[in-house]
């Protein structure tokens, strides 16, 4: 093997090192995004429910809700 060849390999074993030193640091803080969110309601049943109701009663009955989607955009005209 050259130098350069030699070096190649010892530089890439270093990497590895590290790359499996930050996986045991990340798996050792657990989770950072968990995926344990559970929704209690639908848009469509929300807005059968309230859709009529209007801004002061909906504050009084301060229904506690949980929903989950996406959100997206409709562009008209391009990016």
């Amino acid at each position: 093997m050259t130098d350069t060849t030699l070096d190649a390999v010892v530089s890439e074993n270093d990497l590895m090192a590290q790359r499996r030193a930050k996986l045991e640091t990340l798996r050792s803080d657990g989770n950072a995004f968990p995926n344990d969110f559970r929704r209690n309601a639908v848009a469509k049943e929300l807005h059968a429910m309230y859709g009529d109701e209007d801004n002061e009663t909906l504050q009084e009955k301060r229904a506690r809700v949980s929903v989950a989607g996406r959100m997206m955009l409709c562009r008209v005209m391009g990016k």
